[in-house]
Order: C-alpha cells, then structure tokens, then sequence
C-alpha cells in the first residue's frame, strides 16, 4: 500500500488507514516491513527508512490460543533487534506505538495499532478496509493536515 502527501502542512503526513491481511500459518517466517520514502515529482523516489517487525512470534500464539493479540510491549522486546540500527519503538499506550528514527536531520515516525486476529474471529467481527464500513474497533477519522 502506498500513500503519497503531497504538500502536506508542515511536513507531517497523517493516514489513518485500515490494512486487512490473509495470512497462513504456520510459516517459516512472517516480517511486516514499513518503509518511508522521498518521492519527488522530478526524480526517483529515495527510500528514507525501513522498519521491519517479526509477525511470527504473535502468529503462533494466535494459531495455538485462537485468541486475538495485540502487538504490545512483550512483542516490542522482541523485536529490538530487528527494527535496525537508530530505529526505535515506543509505546503511547498498552496497545498503541511508534517506530521512530531520525535520517538526515528528519525526524520520522510511524504510529501503529497492530492486531492479529484468527480467522473465525475477524469473520464474525467483521472490519471495513481503510475507513470504509464497518469502520470500527478501532473507528479511523479522516486524516488531517493536508491542503
């Protein structure tokens, strides 16, 4: 998925975007990988940042529970060495973060709320992609800041 804020005020970007997956499991490996880019109207677009985060350690405990699971700070410590070198993750709250990092005098950010659910759980409760209906658990405004 790619989003691009063009003249956005004040450099900051706001999304505000529902993401739904299928995923198998079990799997050798699952990463959701998070990247920022430059992109110019005139040249290539220039990668910035990548966050990766393993999936796989919450993928088995959903798959063995069949509960849903928040990505949260026991998964956080997990994952401190692959975030990548001066990337950072912090929390707002028990469910909510940030991976943050600072390039070239930029600061950059990405707020998450991250859920993993199993399959009969997310069909009898049922979300809408992005905002669209059901927008729900959690309800996503419209983003803000852009002209």
């Amino acid at each position: 998925m790619t989003d691009t804020h063009y003249r956005c005020k004040k450099g900051e970007a706001t999304l505000n975007y529902r993401l739904l997956f299928d995923i198998e499991a079990p799997r050798s490996e699952c990463v959701l990988v998070l990247q920022a880019k430059d992109r110019d109207l005139l040249s290539k677009q220039k990668p910035v940042c990548e966050w990766r985060i393993d999936l796989k350690p919450v993928l088995e405990i959903v798959q063995l529970t069949q509960q849903n699971i928040h990505f949260n700070k026991q998964f956080r410590d997990l994952n401190k060495k692959n975030l990548g070198t001066g990337m950072h993750c912090t929390f707002i709250d028990e469910n909510t973060f940030e991976l943050h990092t600072e390039k070239e005098g930029r600061k950059m950010r990405i707020r998450l709320d991250l859920r993993i659910l199993p399959k009969t759980v997310a069909d009898t409760c049922p979300v809408g992609s992005a905002r669209s209906e059901p927008n729900m658990d959690p309800f996503l405004y419209p983003p803000l800041g852009r002209i």
